[in-house]
């Protein structure tokens, strides 16, 4: 859609629930199981691994209640075989892209009859997601610095829970939860399901590429979907050039979309002989393939974070990230920042300058990433 008029949308459909407001909540049928809706970032795939907390933590109160999540075509296969996700929303291109279309979004979450709705994508969509499903109450993230459709639908929320610069943004989802009296869950981690049926797929990809059945297998990202965060793809070449030298074990897989062959290619030109290029795995498969790898090594995209998820080690070549916000903690994983330059790529704050962002991408040599190769290894 052009972005004059989704703006456009965005302030008639403020104007629509401020005159309807009443009617949009008006008292609906009580539920015998309580129905939760999470409303995270539909298009980014770390968010999505990251909100993933919430699930248990509201599992973890109610074994029985129901839980619903928000997602787009692009991201709703991580969450297929998730053992805590009861239901998937999916906002479809055409629902988005159409100017009326999103109205067919906002019946599925009317349909849905949901209690409790958390919009920690903090997002006015979100927000309008939430009041035109006539979710009874409705809680949002919201931050400073926040664009003026925020500013003037914040209030159409029922609980608005302040996020905090500089705060880990998972300890922050888990917090949204707490109005419906919902304890932090045990433990705050990142989960992804794994089904026997990806597993099996894995194993047909290997055998038809001829995987080596006994190798150390070094999984090597080199697009990060955004390119301000990548790694300059000549130096995961020399990168893995220097790692083969260390074992002739070491076998590397590099993963990425179609779009990305072309620097596959280039990466994979001093260990031909050593490698396998793996390209276009459904993501509801993914997760299977990364748990296979001894080490996976990216700058910072969704494949980083699912390697956490399923306990992977790996190498995070955050650069420009704020490291702080969603990358990957604990002695499995390391994460690589450039000392000395702030970072300035945000979640939930306005980004710097591509110019910026590239330096700090780049100021992380090989030598510091290799290091970490031999640390994990």
């Amino acid at each position: 859609m052009n972005p004059i008029l989704e703006k456009m949308r965005v302030y008639l459909l403020i104007a629509l629930g401020t005159l309807l407001f009443p009617i949009l909540l008006f008292p609906r049928r009580k539920n015998k199981q309580m129905r939760v809706l999470v409303y995270p970032q539909l298009t980014r795939l770390g968010d999505l691994i990251s909100a993933t907390p919430v699930l248990r933590a509201l599992k973890e109160y109610d074994e029985n209640v129901h839980v619903a999540v928000a997602v787009s075509p692009k991201t709703a296969g991580i969450l297929i075989h998730h053992p805590l996700v009861d239901e998937l929303l999916i906002l479809e291109n055409e629902e988005y892209l159409s100017f009326f279309g999103i109205f067919r979004f906002f019946k599925k979450v009317r349909d849905g009859h949901f209690d409790w709705g958390f919009n920690i994508a903090a997002s006015t969509l979100g927000t309008l997601s939430l009041l035109f499903g006539g979710v009874s109450r409705r809680v949002k993230i919201t931050r400073s610095g926040r664009p003026l459709s925020e500013q003037l639908s914040d209030w159409m929320n029922s609980v608005c829970v302040p996020h905090t610069d500089g705060e880990y943004l998972p300890e922050l989802y888990v917090r949204t939860v707490a109005a419906l009296g919902v304890p932090a869950p045990s433990e705050i981690r990142k989960e992804v399901g794994i089904h026997n049926s990806d597993e099996e797929a894995v194993e047909k990809i290997f055998a038809r590429e001829r995987v080596p059945v006994n190798a150390t297998l070094i999984g090597i990202g080199v697009s990060a979907g955004n390119a301000i965060k990548e790694w300059p793809v000549e130096r995961f070449a020399e990168l893995a050039r220097q790692v083969s030298l260390i074992d002739e074990n070491y076998h590397f897989v590099f993963i990425g979309t179609e779009a990305d062959r072309g620097k596959v290619a280039i990466a994979r030109a001093h260990v031909q002989g050593r490698s396998t290029a793996i390209l276009d795995v459904p993501l509801q498969q993914l997760p299977a393939l990364i748990k296979r790898f001894a080490l996976y090594i990216a700058a910072d995209s969704g494949p980083i974070h699912i390697a956490e998820a399923v306990g992977t080690p790996l190498i995070d070549i955050a650069g420009p990230v704020a490291s702080y916000e969603l990358s990957p903690r604990g002695n499995r994983a390391v994460v690589l920042t450039p000392a000395g330059i702030e970072p300035s790529v945000f979640a939930f704050r306005e980004s710097g300058s591509v110019e910026e962002a590239r330096l700090v991408a780049e100021a992380i040599p090989v030598d510091v990433v290799l290091d970490a190769v031999k640390q994990l290894l």
